[in-house]
């Protein structure tokens, strides 16, 4: 056979054996394996519940104290709001008298809840002369769990001011396990000083205070 001819026939065989070759590369067994599974998610369910209130008057007994429980639908709750707003409300207020409400935290829910100091705020309203009268404002909030009350945070002349070192959180206050519940107190009047104005009387102030819960990061 001529050398040309013998070239044109290795040129030919090779196309021939590279198309046998990728079928054979194609034409295989195989066998898959896969994973599957199922996510649930918990719940992060924080609420309130009331324990008692009272105020600090004895024979003189004119200021009043009530409060009661509300559903505060914020947006951002599994059960629509219950139990998560506390109503406090007061009357005949006078120069010394004070009035504590006593509340639960409760971990209603399937995830860890926490909260800090930058969660905490406090607000008056913006129709009360705070500039004037803040000064003779009394609110302390208080942490019952520890058997002794531990003061947390009071009002300032109209500013949060806080007493416990969040940043340490020793007793694990401000952390709620699932089913956990810790104990409050919020106590709210005027301070008993004689140099309070005259034009404080028959006026009035609304506040709003607001412990912001989080889950707690593993």
């Amino acid at each position: 056979m001529k050398s040309k001819e013998k070239l044109a026939l290795v040129l030919a065989i090779v196309p021939l054996l590279l198309l046998t070759m990728s079928g054979m590369t194609l034409s295989h067994w195989d066998d898959d394996v896969k994973v599957e599974g199922s996510i649930s998610m918990g719940t992060f369910d924080v609420q309130m519940s009331l324990e008692d209130f009272y105020d600090n008057e004895t024979s003189l007994d004119v200021g009043h104290i009530s409060a009661s429980l509300a559903d505060w639908n914020d947006g951002d709750d599994v059960d629509g709001g219950v139990n998560d707003s506390l109503i406090i409300t007061m009357s005949n207020v006078y120069p010394g008298y004070e009035g504590c409400v006593v509340f639960n935290i409760d971990n209603n829910g399937t995830i860890p809840a926490e909260t800090n100091e930058t969660m905490i705020t406090l607000t008056g309203s913006s129709t009360f002369d705070w500039d004037t009268y803040g000064e003779y404002v009394i609110a302390e909030l208080y942490y019952l769990g520890g058997g002794t009350p531990l003061l947390l945070a009071h009002l300032d002349n109209g500013s949060l001011v806080y007493d416990y070192d969040f940043t340490t959180d020793p007793q694990g206050l401000l952390t709620l396990d699932v089913g956990e519940s810790q104990w409050f107190q919020l106590c709210i009047g005027l301070t008993q000083d004689p140099n309070a104005p005259e034009a404080m009387m028959d006026t009035s102030m609304e506040f709003s205070l607001v412990l912001t819960w989080i889950q707690a990061v593993p």
